[in-house]
């Protein structure tokens, strides 16, 4: 519909930069361009900024895009996206594939196409091209890191259910949410943890950012400066603390740019009541 009032040479000359586009891609992180089309230039005009985003086909990647720009409370006025399968060479295209085409070692690419309030200065379209490329850099960091989130999950859910962790009012429900998590209705954007380890003296709190994935593997938290004053003292009981719960929500104080968010945190427990470790889970709602 938004095309309708277009020149046929506008649509033309815009569907044929972006097939030039296409026509080099390495794979890694996204390609994006940002100008404004100027017919003695690109062949075509328009009286909107043309962006224009090549990634490798990923969950989240237009709405991650039209978040950053909303963010930024910049305007789109027109938007197209498609998904397909490539055959490339050393990065050059070489042809597009039919989906059901077998025995081809295929890239599955994204493109998309958004046309936003015109911005004349060149150092916007930088600022914006470089913005757009970190935060679908997120989003690969996101996805490549999903699968050990949801195990990180699981494995909470079957502590929990084998009775290890002490102190849940309600183990069963706690089990039952950790899986409700992995079945679809949330998705991970993120996981981090700490233990706990008890001696003669203070607690000693130990991170573990080799077991880190997702966002929380490159962003620092408040996950240990919390657990840290719930340790102020030695051998302190989570009880003491206002809850023996294990289970926690908190609203996270960083803007994620791939979704909006929320920390899950999951303690715990000996059979003190001491705080054995701490998972910090962070999600998207």
């Amino acid at each position: 519909e938004d095309l309708q009032d277009r020149l046929v040479s506008d649509l033309f000359g815009m569907t044929f930069g972006n097939w030039e586009f296409l026509a080099d891609y390495d794979g890694g992180r996204a390609k994006v361009r940002v100008f404004n089309p100027d017919f003695e230039k690109h062949g075509w005009q328009s009286k909107h900024t043309a962006v224009v985003v090549l990634c490798s086909n990923m969950p989240f990647c237009m709405d991650s895009v039209r978040g950053e720009l909303n963010r930024r409370n910049i305007a789109v006025h027109s938007l197209h996206s498609g998904n397909f399968r490539v055959l490339r060479v050393d990065g050059r295209l070489e042809r597009m594939l039919q989906l059901d085409e077998q025995g081809v070692d295929f890239s599955a690419e994204s493109l998309l196409y958004l046309e936003i309030t015109r911005h004349s200065d060149p150092e916007d379209h930088r600022d914006i091209s470089e913005a757009l490329i970190e935060v679908l850099r997120e989003v690969a960091v996101v996805i490549e890191g999903f699968q050990a989130m949801c195990e990180q999950a699981l494995a909470v859910a079957d502590r929990v259910g084998s009775g290890l962790d002490h102190g849940e009012q309600n183990p069963g429900e706690v089990e039952a949410f950790c899986r409700w998590l992995v079945d679809g209705h949330l998705t991970f954007l993120g996981y981090e943890c700490f233990s706990v380890h008890y001696g003669a003296g203070e607690p000693v709190l130990q991170s573990h950012p080799e077991l880190a994935v997702g966002l929380l593997a490159e962003r620092k938290t408040r996950g240990e400066e919390t657990l840290a004053r719930q340790l102020s003292s030695a051998n302190r009981r989570v009880d003491t603390v206002g809850s023996n719960h294990q289970l926690t929500f908190a609203k996270s104080s960083v803007r994620c740019r791939v979704h909006r968010t929320v920390d899950r945190k999951s303690t715990r427990l000996n059979s003190s009541h001491q705080i054995i470790s701490y998972a910090v889970f962070c999600l998207k709602k």
